[in-house]
């Protein structure tokens, strides 16, 4: 078995039992960057609440550890909406603009 590989991303998709199959790309991604290895993957639930508790839910499953944080709806705008997917996600995917390093 390799060394450990920890991945943050903006959703985490959990499946819902060992034998559950995992839907798009991050996701096939991930598990196939943890064949063989034991792995552990932060990020967001995908659930909203009005005030999410500052405490991550742990879920194993296959000799994955899966951290997932609830967000607010605020978190939603400001950061979900606005930065990943209006800032983060252009730069990093559309074709023809390559990533830049923002000045300090």
């Amino acid at each position: 078995m390799g060394a450990r590989l920890i991945i943050v991303s903006n959703r985490v998709a959990v499946p819902e039992t060992p034998r559950t199959p995992l839907a798009g790309g991050m996701a096939v991604a991930v598990k196939a960057a943890l064949k063989n290895r034991n792995g552990m993957w932060f990020g967001w639930s995908g659930k909203v609440s009005e005030e999410p508790n500052g405490e991550p839910q742990v879920v194993d499953i296959n000799k994955m550890t899966y951290v997932l944080i609830d967000l607010s709806q605020n978190d939603i705008q400001e950061y979900y909406n606005g930065l990943a997917n209006s800032v983060l996600w252009p730069i990093l995917h559309l074709p023809g603009r390559p990533a830049r390093i923002l000045p300090r």
